[in-house]
């Protein structure tokens, strides 16, 4: 996995985002996270989906590369506004996943 930014330079750019603390420390986290996938589990309404755009938007800052985003959602409450949005106020884009994609069912 590509290294991203350092420990300093990751709270530097956090800061400049505008989100609270809390999804400032969370945005760091995963900025310098040693692994390739990383989670983030909030109750509703912590603002997971504003938390995870400032992230991408640093992540292909620092490295060029976009962020895939995730997400577990039950069928039925994905109704009305969510489903035309695809859950995320029409900023994201959903990703239909193939029984042959690399999450797979056991």
């Amino acid at each position: 996995m590509e290294p991203g930014p350092g420990h300093e330079q990751a709270c530097a750019a956090a800061e400049r985002t505008g989100l609270s603390a809390g999804q400032r420390d969370a945005v760091v986290i995963m900025l310098t996270a040693a692994t390739a996938t990383t989670a983030l589990v909030a109750a509703a309404g912590a603002g997971k989906s504003h938390t995870m755009a400032g992230f991408a938007r640093l992540w292909t800052t620092f490295t060029g590369r976009r962020v895939i985003g995730l997400m577990w959602l039950p069928l039925r409450l994905l109704s009305g506004r969510a489903a035309r949005e695809g859950h995320c106020g029409g900023r994201c884009q959903p990703v239909p996943l193939a029984p042959t994609s690399c999450i797979r069912r056991r």
